[in-house]
């Protein structure tokens, strides 16, 4: 089912030459590539839903592939976006304006832990037999800033609220030891709406901190209370990796922020491990080959090393995807591009 405000702002750029609508699909001429030139009776850009994502997409010759409306606006319509972000994260962004501004980030706060309580009692993952951490606390130590989402959109990424805010960050002091990540990224381990730990990454240069409780630390996997456990599940080292997939409208993914997932929170599920495309990745590939794990082994002529690289270089993903092995076939393959 397509989004009302969606539906609105890509018939305000289109225009009125809509060809067929449905609840999951609206078909129009595209105004972009001009559509056929032989058939005006053609209409090939569409606007439609593919598993939780929203796209616009031309399946004539043209620049417009697997777009979010947002990335649509924002490539050929831009005098639209600005009233389309308002009214499609109005939330977010009131949320944004009432928030608390930190002053002195450079001062060193202190992170209370008080409200820590026991995972099984959370009334959002009722589930007996998923693992659950034994702390969790809020993040109302950190503030929210437009400069995180602008940072996600460098990446050629788009915030979801499937993932929970995101936070601008400060210099703070956790068991006696200091994290200095002022204008970082915070990214929070969210249970449910509570955190149990976070990955932060400054906005400028490469360099990053994970925060994990000692009590929590075989919970070190980004998005694991949100995934599907009846489908495969998507084993990335990195958040950027994930979302990039669940930009390219594969949702089902996590994050290891490693190259070494918790395997007691794998128990039970269909992984699919998709380590970086480097010497270290491959060899954790074949590790998990050994152990009967499904792996991704990456094109021979593949020259990058992971998939926000490959997002930002307009690499098909869902093409990359598919190429996924197991057990002695996986391990030859990947052993000859050692």
């Amino acid at each position: 089912m397509l989004d009302p405000v969606d539906i609105r702002y890509f018939k305000l750029a289109v225009g009125s030459n809509v060809k067929y609508e449905t609840p999951g699909d609206i078909c129009v001429r595209c105004p972009i590539c001009g559509d056929s030139k032989y058939s005006k009776n053609k209409a090939r850009l569409h606007l439609y839903t593919k598993g939780d994502l929203t796209l616009v997409n031309c399946f004539n010759e043209c620049s417009c592939r697997n777009k979010t409306v947002y990335k649509f606006l924002k490539d050929y319509y831009p005098s639209l976006l600005d009233s389309y972000k308002q009214e499609k994260f109005r939330d977010t962004f009131n949320k944004l304006k009432q928030d608390i501004n930190f002053d002195g980030f450079d001062l060193v706060g202190d992170l209370d832990l008080s409200s820590e309580t026991k995972a099984n009692s959370s009334d959002s993952l009722t589930e007996s037999n998923i693992p659950k951490p034994s702390v969790l606390f809020d993040m109302n130590f950190f503030s929210k800033s437009p400069k995180v989402y602008d940072y996600i959109e460098s990446r050629g990424l788009e915030w979801s609220p499937c993932f929970g805010d995101f936070f601008l960050g400060k210099r703070i002091q956790i068991d006696s030891k200091t994290f200095p990540i002022d204008d970082f990224i915070v990214i929070p381990f969210y249970c449910g709406d509570k955190c149990y730990g976070f990955y932060s990454r400054s906005l400028r240069e490469h360099r990053f901190y994970t925060y994990m409780p000692e009590k929590n630390s075989d919970f070190k996997l980004w998005n694991y209370y949100n995934i599907d456990r009846t489908k495969p599940v998507y084993v990335l080292e990195g958040i950027f990796d994930a979302m990039s997939l669940w930009k390219s409208g594969i949702t089902n993914v996590v994050a290891c922020c490693g190259a070494t997932p918790p395997e007691k929170l794998l128990e039970g599920l269909d992984c699919i491990m998709c380590f970086d495309n480097d010497q270290t990745g491959k060899k954790n590939a074949i590790k998990y080959a050994k152990k009967g794990f499904r792996v991704l082994v990456y094109p021979d002529d593949l020259a990058f090393k992971d998939f926000n690289e490959m997002l930002l270089n307009n690499i098909d993903i869902n093409n990359i995807i598919k190429n996924v092995f197991t057990g002695i076939q996986a391990q030859v393959k990947i052993q000859k591009q050692l």
